[in-house]
């Protein structure tokens, strides 16, 4: 077979690099193909195809070059802040540090700090430091109280500000449908109690525990997730409504076998929902050209005495209502 000499040239050079042999193949059958209009090309075109064993020696040289790891990222390390005031919980707090990235290491707690809930009546709950980095009370928050978190790490206080627990929000019904064009998947929907009088936020936090070979419930196999929504499209319907617009909680692919999926519904305020929102953005939502690229992200534990001292994370109040339905297994 003969081949002109730009053919020839592109084969030559292509047979010297192994790893784009690929990139070959492509590229010559195209060729082939289109050898009638190549002739007709305009000048930036042919300039184009000439371009094509730059392109190649760039990729080659840039192949030969060993990746033995991933370079160690070394940065200052920030305090990060967990912590959900509800109805039905008990208070508890957790702190730890950021590491460097990537890490093998254990994430580092934060013991010795003086941590207090203060609601608006100025009552102060102290919490007991029961496991390294972990803070917690038997107290559990009211309904229409407002609650602050105030920490006192080394000579530094910080505070977030008072934030209102409000009602739960009941889910009335919590139910699996499968995916008619899958059959080892299924959506998740909550029907929920909402208050037409109002604008409503909610963060759903959803664990899906699977059954081990002797039927029990194996909390090493556990999904965790969350979703964050307002009740825009859904205001004042306390019943379930078309799938449609019914909240869903996610759609779910299970192994064929029994799955609990328990949903936690917080009923948290705006500025809860918008935080929760940007945490979706950087976990979720990834994988494509335009993501959101990662950033920290403000959380509501400031320095009292310098706010552009932030903490990572949030204090976060709410109204809670859990609610559990069994997928039934795959047949």
């Amino acid at each position: 077979m003969k081949y002109s000499l730009k053919e020839a040239f592109v084969k030559l050079y292509i047979e010297l690099m192994p790893c784009y042999t690929k990139f070959y193949n492509l590229y010559l059958v195209q060729v082939k193909a289109r050898s009638k209009r190549l002739k007709a090309l305009t000048k930036h075109k042919t300039l184009a195809i000439q371009s094509f064993p730059l392109l190649f020696g760039i990729l080659f040289w840039s192949c030969t070059e060993p990746f033995d790891d991933v370079k160690k990222v070394s940065t200052e390390s920030r305090i990060v802040v967990e912590s959900f005031i509800s109805d039905v919980d008990n208070f508890s707090v957790r702190l730890t540090e950021t590491t460097d990235f990537p890490s093998t290491e254990d994430i580092p707690a934060i013991s010795g700090a003086e941590v207090y809930i203060i609601n608006d009546l100025e009552d102060t709950v102290s919490l007991t430091e029961n496991t390294d980095g972990k803070y917690e009370s038997s107290e559990v928050g009211v309904v229409d109280r407002s609650y602050k978190l105030r920490l006192v790490i080394g000579a530094k206080t910080y505070e977030s500000p008072f934030v209102k627990l409000l009602a739960p929000v009941t889910i009335d019904d919590l139910y699996i449908k499968q995916d008619p064009d899958q059959d080892d998947e299924y959506f998740a929907f909550a029907c929920i109690e909402d208050d037409a009088n109002s604008s409503d936020f909610y963060v759903w936090f959803y664990d899906t525990y699977k059954k081990d070979g002797t039927g029990q419930i194996d909390e090493n196999k556990t999904d965790i997730s969350f979703n964050v929504f307002n009740d825009r499209l859904f205001n004042g319907f306390s019943s379930c409504l078309q799938d449609s617009l019914t909240p869903q909680v996610n759609n779910l692919a299970f192994e064929s076998i029994d799955t609990f999926l328990v949903l936690q519904q917080y009923h948290v305020d705006k500025d809860a929902s918008i935080f929760w929102a940007k945490m979706a953005l950087q976990t979720q939502f990834v994988g494509g050209p335009f993501d959101v690229p990662p950033s920290p992200i403000v959380g509501n534990v400031r320095n009292i005495e310098n706010q552009n001292d932030y903490l990572l994370g949030y204090f976060m109040v709410a109204g809670k209502d859990v609610d559990t339905v069994i997928v039934p297994t795959i047949e």
